[in-house]
């Protein structure tokens, strides 16, 4: 798709901030750090007068980016299974707190209700307004208002979507900021 391991990348939602941050962590999992999560999405991109376009290329040049897998970004069940016992991490729930509390039937038929002993509920909608993302003041706050020591943090939901939401916001929505207008 023309992607080259120079291409500075920019990701966005046609709606509000749903899976823009889940396609910006998997470019960076898999070594491509040149990407951005437009804030917003396409309509503060419109709303500021960018230009679009219906016109899509069907015949892109072949690019020359690589992927180089970053396995330490990911952790399988048996890590979370063992980290009930030992709490060597601290596990974030993006999900409503309906979902997490297992008051209400998940999406899918074969996932369980409920969440993952110890984890902690973070709504992923707790931090957005708008379709954008919180001000940086306000995300620092409310990851702050957690007290979450100092165990490295995991995340996680129903599907990986909006648990890179929480990624985002709490490792690199502080230091890069989303790709805002």
């Amino acid at each position: 798709m023309g992607i080259n391991s120079d291409s500075f990348i920019v990701i966005y939602d046609t709606k509000v901030i749903y899976s823009s941050p889940r396609a910006w962590f998997l470019f960076k999992t898999m070594g491509h750090n040149a990407v951005a999560v437009l804030n917003g999405g396409l309509p503060e991109w419109a709303k500021h007068g960018g230009s679009c376009t219906t016109a899509y290329a069907k015949n892109y040049p072949r690019g020359n980016f690589k992927a180089d897998f970053e396995p330490t970004r990911l952790k399988n069940a048996e890590v979370i299974l063992d980290n009930i016992n030992t709490f060597n991490c601290t596990v974030i729930d993006a999900r409503s707190e309906e979902r997490f509390l297992g008051k209400v039937s998940e999406p899918r038929a074969h996932l369980k209700r409920g969440h993952i002993p110890k984890s902690i509920n973070l709504p992923f909608t707790n931090l957005l307004r708008d379709g954008k993302f919180l001000p940086i003041k306000e995300l620092k706050e409310t990851f702050k208002n957690l007290s979450l020591g100092n165990n490295p943090l995991l995340f996680s939901c129903g599907s990986g979507i909006t648990a890179c939401i929480l990624f985002f916001c709490r490792y690199y929505g502080f230091k890069e900021r989303a790709f805002s207008l």
